[in-house]
């Protein structure tokens, strides 16, 4: 009911059942409330530990114990990677589409969106990144993490890690480190809507150690986001449990036994 007025708010019924009931509800909701915020408090903790460790582990300022002898080498990033400007030539189609979301990565386009016309629409084979220049500043870079070739938007940015020298596990988790975000001020020039090419965000220096001590990194940081992400499924689930348990006892369709 859009847009109700108190008068018309006063008018509704609703089903109430003897006071002992209602402490009954109240009590068994709560209980789901509480758990609720438990989850919210750990997944916010897990998140803090693993952007503190992630920024030790990518510095080198925490090291793994069979590593610490082996020296970081600086590089720049146009020394191990290389953009792709290969376009679509297989025929794929537009269920192949996908677009960078800052939040949720490479994901499928928006239908209408893409053109009708693909050919000229860039691919990114599986573990590739892809961004929008014009929205690289703020955070909109992903790795494909699709298990096929999948394809973006003519005007967008595709590159691969050189594997030998960089894994791009490693990068993806480097992306999202203070490090990345100065260079990309100032390759910007602390515009809003400016566009980095591959060009020049290939001039970036980075630290990296030996391609076994990125895997180990990586897989510690993948090990934590696997354990967030369920975290966050178990408490939209248990979310969707309340509020279906409510629906249930609030209205009656289920009682509570005497």
């Amino acid at each position: 009911m859009p847009k109700i007025n108190r008068l018309e708010l006063l008018k509704l019924q609703i089903p109430v059942p003897p006071l002992v009931t209602q402490a009954r509800i109240e009590e068994i909701l709560s209980a789901f409330d509480s758990v609720l915020g438990n989850l919210h408090t750990v997944t916010s903790a897990k998140r803090r530990f693993k952007r503190g460790l992630m920024q030790e582990l990518l510095t080198g300022k925490r090291r793994f114990k069979e590593f610490e002898a082996a020296p970081w080498q600086s590089r720049r990033l146009r020394h191990i990677t290389q953009e792709s400007l290969r376009r679509n030539e297989d025929g794929l189609t537009l269920e192949q589409v996908m677009a960078v979301r800052k939040d949720a990565g490479i994901v499928p386009m928006k239908d209408g969106v893409a053109s009708k016309d693909l050919t000229r629409y860039k691919v990114v084979e599986p573990g590739w990144f892809a961004y929008n220049p014009m929205r690289l500043n703020i955070g909109s870079i992903a790795r494909s993490e699709a298990s096929r070739t999948v394809l973006v938007s003519p005007d967008y940015v595709v590159f691969h890690c050189l594997e030998e020298e960089l894994r791009s596990g490693y990068l993806r988790h480097f992306v999202q480190t203070p490090a990345w975000t100065r260079h990309l001020g100032r390759a910007g020039l602390g515009g809003v809507r400016v566009r980095i090419w591959y060009d020049e965000l290939a001039k970036m220096p980075i630290q990296v150690p030996s391609v076994r001590e990125q895997d180990a990194v990586a897989a510690v940081l993948e090990a934590l986001d696997a354990e967030i992400g369920l975290l966050v499924r178990l408490r939209d689930a248990l979310d969707r449990q309340r509020r279906a348990v409510g629906e249930l006892l609030l209205t009656g369709k289920v009682r509570i036994p005497a």
